[in-house]
């Protein structure tokens, strides 16, 4: 537990560090990327979280793995968004001498966004999945212990809602415990990213219903996959407005 403890609290500073870093404070000035960047995303994915995801569930699942196996593997994956933004930088790194579109011409560069559109909705659709996977069975689960209560509730609340004690082990509460601290803490962080520029657009009520929205129907990370779509699209706006504004000055 030390060591996911550990994770926690490396991982979550490291990987707004590196947000900080990629990301001008003002959306329409960020760095362009090729298309031959943006393709990189889904091998990065593949690599830095499903494969650690794999891991993750074939060597800790079921009872015959001891507890210190079980932690040492869900404290190795909770790095996984700084695994794939290093294999990222590694494949990025390895086609820098493939011909690319870099250029800083509006019209080019917009060409990148299905590229990138589709990696956000695949990454989106993956999570409603694994949403809809945990959601259903709690729904209808006769084992209290896996209940919607006991799943997605945070345990302080338990109390008040006079829900009765999990039969399983501490150690597994613990870790459900952490994981649902560290998805509210990133999905609270990475809402505030996406809402950020919203605030100048006088649409920000109507984002906010959009995002409650896809949380209900695909779980948090179908919504902030929609969340980042629908930045992108926004920074087009600004890049095309602004390519139109100098061309007609």
């Amino acid at each position: 537990m030390l060591a996911q403890l550990i994770t926690a609290g490396v991982v979550l500073p490291l990987y707004f560090a590196l947000h900080i870093c990629e990301v001008p404070p003002v959306p329409g000035t960020r760095k362009m990327y090729s298309a031959t960047r943006v393709r990189m995303l889904f091998p990065a994915i593949a690599l830095g979280f499903l494969l650690p995801s794999a891991f993750l569930f074939l060597f800790s699942a079921g009872d015959a793995a001891s507890l210190d196996r079980k932690q040492i593997i869900a404290a190795a994956w909770q790095p996984f968004p700084v695994y794939v933004a290093a294999v990222y930088r590694l494949l990025c790194g390895s086609t820098s001498y493939m011909p690319t579109e870099a250029s800083e011409d509006t019209s080019t560069q917009l060409r990148t966004f299905p590229h990138l559109r589709n990696v956000y909705m695949s990454s989106g659709l993956l999570s409603m999945l694994a949403h809809w996977a945990i959601l259903v069975p709690s729904l209808l689960t006769t084992d209290a212990a896996y209940s919607f209560v006991h799943v997605f509730v945070p345990y302080p609340l338990h109390s008040y809602l006079g829900v009765t004690p999990s039969t399983l082990p501490s150690y597994r509460l613990s870790i459900r415990l952490l994981f649902q601290n560290d998805w509210l803490t990133t999905m609270v962080a990475a809402f505030i990213f996406f809402g950020y520029i919203r605030l100048d657009t006088q649409k920000l009520g109507n984002w906010m219903l959009h995002v409650a929205k896809w949380t209900v129907l695909g779980g948090p990370g179908a919504a902030m996959a929609w969340a980042a779509v629908d930045r992108e699209e926004h920074i087009n706006s600004v890049r095309l407005n602004r390519q139109f504004s100098v061309r007609y000055l």
